[in-house]
Parts: structure tokens; sequence; C-alpha cells
């Protein structure tokens, strides 16, 4: 599995450049030691689940105290928000969130004349936030359930995708195809680009990110040109 430094997510999101903007240093280093956790729990989430990671391995990952895990993530629920946090925006919604319609990528695919091409880069830019954090989502989403919270979260991430897939549809105008409505297209984009597919094929199918990013042109050029 890629990572977000490897992505070059760092870059894109707040990451450093947003810590290192805080007002005062005892902001940005609570900032940092939050990070540390975020990142040091992101691998044990992934390979042992939520009920396996223990808060103890996180703290010995992160080279801190456990009291210190607890301080900034008082349970694993909070625990995971945060590694999700820290693995598809570099830094947690405590400190800031950059809206996914605004990441760099994203304004340079709405600005791309060739539609397909336009198409093309959304997708590429989407399969970089899902190789951060699909797996990650997923788990959150399995504990969601009877959690008020993170039901919340669950929600609020959803919003946060679903206003980047609907900034592009609303920059195909009238090329947008007349078999579909702006609604309906952003549903297909929210499907079809959302962390059920990607799981579903790349996860536990094997399929290569290129083969996912293929058969996701595809069925965007059908669903939204009709070509």
């Amino acid at each position: 599995m890629s990572s977000p430094a490897d992505l070059g997510l760092g870059a894109d999101g707040p990451g450093d450049l947003v810590i290192e903007n805080l007002p005062d240093g005892r902001t940005r280093r609570t900032a940092y030691t939050r990070r540390a956790i975020g990142r040091a729990a992101a691998p044990l989430f992934r390979r042992l689940g939520v009920e396996g990671t223990a808060i103890t391995a996180v703290a010995a990952s992160a080279e801190v105290g456990v009291q210190t895990v607890y301080y900034h993530y008082p349970t694993k629920a909070a625990l995971l928000v945060g590694a999700l946090d820290h693995a598809v925006d570099g830094v947690d919604r405590r400190t800031r969130h950059t809206p996914l319609v605004d990441r760099s990528w994203a304004r340079g695919a709405r600005a791309e004349t060739d539609l397909q091409r336009r198409l093309f880069l959304h997708v590429r830019g989407c399969a970089e936030l899902l190789a951060a954090g699909a797996d990650l989502t997923q788990l959150l989403r399995a504990h969601a359930a009877g959690d008020p919270a993170l039901t919340e979260v669950v929600d609020r991430e959803d919003a946060r995708h679903r206003a980047l897939h609907r900034a592009l549809v609303d920059s195909l105008g009238r090329d947008l195809s007349h078999l579909t409505t702006a609604d309906q297209a952003t549903d297909v984009l929210q499907f079809v680009l959302g962390p059920e597919s990607w799981q579903s094929l790349v996860a536990r199918s094997d399929w290569s990110r290129l083969a996912w990013a293929r058969w996701a042109h595809r069925t965007l050029i059908g669903e939204l040109l009709g070509a």
C-alpha cells in the first residue's frame, strides 16, 4: 500500500505548512504530537483492526507515553479518526482540514479542457486519496453503527467527497450527458470512486491501481459523457 508521502499528499494537503503556520510553539508541538500518534496508529489499525490495536503499541511506535496517546485521543474511535485524518490530510481536523475540492489536483482537473482527460485527472486524484485512506474509512464505517459521534464523522467525510465530485460534475456544464442529471452523476462518482469499490477490487480482488483507474475512467466516460 502506498503511503501518503509516496503519493505526494503531504505537499498537496495541509501537512507541515499548516502546522508551521500555527500561532505559537506549543500549538505546533501539540499538532506534531497528534500527527506522530495518528501516523503510528494507521498501520496498526490496517494490520490488526480496531480491537486488535493496543494503545501501548501505538504509544511505542509514536515514541510517546501511553497517557499522551489518551490525552490527545481518549478513545480508540477518536484515534481511528485521527489516523484517517493524518493519512489523507496530513493533519487532523482539530488543526485544519483543507476541503478536497480545493486540492491543487482537483482544481487542475476541473481546468483541463479535454473532457476525457478531465475525468482521468479526477480519477487519478481520487485513487491517491483512496490508497491513503480507503481501508481506514471502511474501518470507521464499520464502527460507526450506534455511535452518533462516529456517524457524524462518516457523514462529514461523505459530504467532503460529494462536494469534490459535484464540483467536477458542475464543471462539465452542457457537456454532461443528457442521459443523467447532475445529482445522478454525482451519485455515480461517489459510488465508482468510493472506498467500497477500491477495497473490493484493489484490496480484496488484487487489481492493480492502474486496472482500477482504467475501469473507473471507462465507466465515468460512459455515464457522464455518454461516449
